[in-house]
């Protein structure tokens, strides 16, 4: 939420906000406009590198970009956290919002 939406990192109070952060995965689309039909699968792709490439999440469950309103998107995203365990059920995560792009 802290990279993707701008939110304040609820773990910087404790000197631990490093220990969440993650590179923008939307910074490429940022600095190189693309076209509007390619933005979407783009989007999901960067994003999709970051947290299955980083170990933080197993698969991306739900991804949906809306269309830019005043500079900003809908966003919402769901993914599979990685279980410690291999008899322990896997858990999902969502959250949605709006993104700059």
């Amino acid at each position: 939420r802290t990279v993707l939406f701008g939110e304040r990192n609820p773990m910087a109070d404790q000197l631990m906000g490093f220990a969440a952060e993650i590179t923008d995965p939307f910074r490429p689309l940022r600095e190189n406009p693309v076209s509007e039909e390619i933005v979407r699968p783009l989007a999901e792709l960067l994003l999709t590198d970051v947290l299955v490439g980083t170990g933080r999440a197993t698969s991306i469950r739900e991804f949906k970009l809306g269309v830019p309103i005043g500079g900003y998107r809908d966003l919402t995203l769901a993914w599979e956290i990685p279980s410690r365990y291999a008899n322990e059920p896997s858990a999902t995560r969502k959250i949605r919002g709006k993104v700059n792009l």
